[in-house]
């Protein structure tokens, strides 16, 4: 038992305590209610990274509704070890920003697939593979999550985005009812948390 008072001690751990709790500000947040916007690389734009079978704005903006699995990034730090007597400890000296992982629904038309080879062909075209200006394949992806009420309660901007994987997609005689699903990778320069940033703005305002 603690030797000291604690002031934040739950008096009550009932079901009924922890479901009051749960149910403020419109109950627990649900994994399913999200949205994912890509914007359209400036080089795809260039009628000559233009795939003449595919409306590019149009699968870029598919994209949102066949997404079906993503995550919101995380932020961590790199550490130096110091010590000067007795254990050592940590310094943090750098931000460090893991890339994201997308999984998106495939139609028949492989609209998405191209879009994404696309994409990689414009990063690094197989001519010459002579790596592109980094200002002509990076976009914003703006990833947001919804209350029941369709109401943004999260929003963040991945800033500088682009794909660093495009995965391959399995074939196999016996998935007769499996569906593609390719798997992208996005890297990004920092993210942008826009529900802070909005409040912060309120608050600058008032």
């Amino acid at each position: 038992m603690a030797s000291y008072n604690i002031n934040n001690a739950p008096s009550t751990l009932d079901m009924n305590t922890i479901k009051s709790y749960s149910d403020d500000s419109g109950g627990l947040a649900r994994s399913c209610r999200y949205a994912v916007m890509i914007s359209l690389p400036t080089g795809l734009t260039q009628s000559n990274y233009l795939n003449n079978n595919i409306d590019t704005l149009s699968a870029s903006q598919d994209l949102t509704y066949l997404c079906e699995a993503t995550e919101f990034p995380g932020r961590g730090f790199e550490n130096l070890e110091i010590r000067y007597y007795g254990p050592t400890f940590k310094i943090p000296h750098r931000s460090e920003y893991m890339p994201i992982n997308m999984t998106f629904l495939c139609k028949n038309a492989s609209y998405e697939r191209e879009f994404f080879d696309d994409w990689m062909e414009l990063i690094n075209p197989t001519t010459d593979f002579n790596m592109q200006y980094k200002d002509n394949y990076v976009v914003d992806v703006t990833i947001n999550q919804y209350d029941n009420m369709n109401n943004t309660t999260y929003s963040v901007d991945l800033i500088e985005a682009f794909p660093i994987d495009v995965n391959q997609l399995y074939l196999n005689w016996s998935s007769v009812d499996s569906v593609h699903k390719l798997s992208v990778v996005f890297a990004y320069t920092q993210w942008q948390n826009n529900t802070v940033s909005s409040l912060l703005q309120q608050v600058k305002n008032n």
